[in-house]
C-alpha cells in the first residue's frame, strides 16, 4: 500500500527541524528586545512554588536570560551543562 511510505515521507519532512530555526525569545535577545522569560519560565516557577516543588533549572534559565538581556550582546551561547549547574559549578 502506498499510503504507508508516502505518509512516512511527508511526516518525516514535516517533523524535520530546520537548523536555522530560532525561538521568538532568541530573536528578542538578538535584537536587544526584552524577552517573555518572566511570563513563561516564571509561571512554571510560581506553579512549582504553589505545590512545594523546587524548580532550580527553570530559575537558572531565568537568571541566564536576564543576564543576557542586561548584556545586550545577543545570545549567551552556553552549553546545556551551564543550565544544569549553579554559579559554583555544582550540578542542580
Amino acid at each position: 500500500m502506498l499510503l504507508g511510505p508516502l505518509f512516512r515521507r511527508v511526516a518525516t519532512s514535516m517533523l524535520t527541524i530546520d537548523a536555522q530555526a530560532r525561538s521568538s525569545m532568541s530573536h528578542d535577545l538578538m535584537t536587544g528586545r526584552a524577552t517573555e522569560i518572566d511570563v513563561l519560565q516564571g509561571q512554571v516557577m510560581r506553579m512549582g512554588a504553589e505545590v512545594g516543588l523546587a524548580t532550580p533549572i527553570y530559575a537558572r534559565v531565568v537568571e541566564v536570560v536576564k543576564l543576557a538581556e542586561l548584556a545586550a550582546t545577543g545570545l549567551p551561547n552556553l552549553p546545556v551543562t551551564a543550565l544544569r549547574s549553579d554559579e559554583t559549578g555544582q550540578f542542580l
